[in-house]
């Protein structure tokens, strides 16, 4: 997955080791990723992660490397879609590059908000942003867990 320097922080994942993806690397499209922590254990078991090279294949794409340069600390989900212990995070800008232009294109955004009000307003209020930008180029979706943590809370 592409991601921006701050996709780790808007998601909440924290790093086991390592470092996160930084705006000089997004910037320069650098060969760089950060694994998921079940991906880190399964290829390297014997060795430490950090600084291998890991070759991705997706497919009948073609294979395409980056160096790891970060580890997720492991998370539990009950997320079918959200798998962060087996995501490959790559620089957004590297990742348009290598993969075949339908894949590369940017096909969701996440966004944090400072407080839990207003939640509402801010998700109509961001999906009518894209409507107005990008008109009839794309379908637009916003979403939130806002229901489903009025309903724990």
């Amino acid at each position: 997955m592409g991601v921006s320097e701050n996709y780790l922080n808007i998601i909440d994942l924290k790093l086991f080791m390592g470092v996160g993806i930084n705006r000089f690397q997004i910037e320069n499209k650098s060969r760089v990723c950060v694994i998921g922590f079940e991906i880190a254990k399964k290829l390297f078991s014997q060795t430490p992660p950090i600084g291998r090279l890991l070759t991705i294949n997706v497919g009948n794409m073609s294979p395409y490397s980056c160096r790891v340069i970060g580890v997720l600390q492991e998370k539990s989900t009950n997320n079918e879609w959200e798998k962060p212990n087996l995501q490959v995070l790559l620089p957004y800008t590297f990742f348009q590059t290598v993969n075949p232009r339908w894949y590369a294109r940017i096909s969701r955004v996440a966004l944090k908000l400072n407080s839990d009000t207003g939640i509402e307003a801010f998700t109509k209020a961001s999906k009518r942003y894209f409507e107005n930008k990008y008109g009839l180029s794309g379908r637009f979706r916003a979403s939130s867990d806002s229901i489903l943590v009025s309903q724990i809370n």
